[in-house]
């Protein structure tokens, strides 16, 4: 788990956790993050920007969210977690959670009205977010184990879809940027192959940590993705994925988690969302969630197949035209690489 994938691709951040920190951690209350967004107009981002924002949190009604101050959930940690020990803990919770569905979302955007969402899960990949927009729908957004789709009645006009195993092809990866699974690791269902290329745990800042995972995408190109956790609590506070050269292609943060006692999960109610910072059309978004319904059975079997809208065209992207690629970030506003790792080799550090 301690190999990299090619002679350039990004290094881990400088420190390790260890030692005392876990001590001061300990005194922490739950974080709580507040990030005021603002968006600029995008063209071919906008694709990419409303797929991964609104898969990015999913969420519901019923149950009571921790308040601020108080723990969301059990200790996971007392003490400085190796590799392994977090791996363990994130795939553990991952799969823990069988479906979700959520009944009150809401999405804003500086300068755009708030859309009001329904969203649904079903392990291990089947997704739907639908949107409406007084009392119409204005927003499909979906996956399951063959297909992912996405529509907007202002944003694509038409409504397009393509196969998981299509998403190499150039004409699918310009559209859409960022494999379509990622979505669930925005939403915190995260999970840390055994046989894949890990590094860590990091220390991030006061109570945190950072796990980065390297891995080669359907299209060959190498990526690293950085996920920021609680040190104490295990929470799941942000997720980044970083080209070759270091740069940030889409970022999600989480605040506002809410412990679930079945099946003893913690999940985000609040969910921001910046993709390509540093480049002219980058955005930012942000979705409020009341609560997560888990594990309960999705009841209309149908909510996971393509839909067929009436006066929208389908259009299926490995087959159609080539459109102009996604931009990649403005170099000249971030940094090359990520910072080379600190790799210490004091007492009581542990690395696995």
């Amino acid at each position: 788990m301690e190999q990299r994938i090619g002679s350039h691709a990004p290094k881990p951040p400088a420190r390790a956790v260890g030692g005392d920190q876990t001590a001061a951690i300990r005194r922490l209350p739950a974080g709580r993050f507040r990030v005021a967004f603002s968006a600029q107009s995008a063209g071919a981002l906008r694709h990419l920007a409303i797929l991964v924002l609104l898969c990015a949190g999913s969420g519901a009604t019923c149950l009571p969210w921790t308040r601020p101050g108080q723990p969301a959930g059990p200790v996971v940690y007392d003490h400085t977690p190796t590799l392994g020990e977090v791996m363990a803990k994130v795939n553990a919770a991952t799969q823990a959670v069988r479906t979700l569905r959520a009944e009150s979302v809401r999405l804003s955007a500086p300068g755009l009205p708030s859309v009001k969402a329904r969203l649904y899960y079903a392990a291990p990949r089947q997704f739907r977010l639908l949107g409406d927009l007084m009392l119409a729908r204005e927003i499909d957004i979906g996956m399951n184990q063959e297909l992912f789709w996405f529509w907007g009645r202002n944003w694509t006009g038409a409504l397009y879809y393509a196969r998981h195993d299509q998403t190499a092809l150039p004409q699918v990866s310009e559209r859409i940027g960022i494999e379509p699974g990622w979505l669930l690791e925005a939403l915190g269902l995260v999970e840390l192959d055994p046989a894949g290329q890990h590094h860590g745990p990091y220390a991030h800042g006061p109570g945190t940590m950072e796990i980065h995972t390297q891995r080669l995408t359907p299209s060959g190109q190498i990526m690293t993705r950085v996920m920021v956790l609680h040190a104490v609590y295990g929470w799941i506070l942000e997720v980044r994925l970083h080209d070759e050269r270091g740069n940030i292609l889409a970022q999600a943060k989480m605040s506002q988690h809410r412990f679930y006692e079945n099946p003893g999960v913690t999940l985000p109610d609040r969910v921001e969302v910046h993709l390509a910072p540093g480049m002219p059309d980058s955005l930012q978004l942000r979705l409020d969630i009341g609560g997560y319904v888990v594990n309960e059975p999705i009841s209309d079997p149908g909510v996971f197949t393509l839909p067929q809208l009436s006066d929208v065209k389908a259009v299926n992207l490995a087959t159609s035209p080539s459109q102009p690629p996604v931009a990649t970030p403005n170099s000249s506003h971030m940094p090359a690489t990520i910072p080379e790792a600190f790799r210490p080799e004091y007492r009581g550090y542990t690395r696995r």
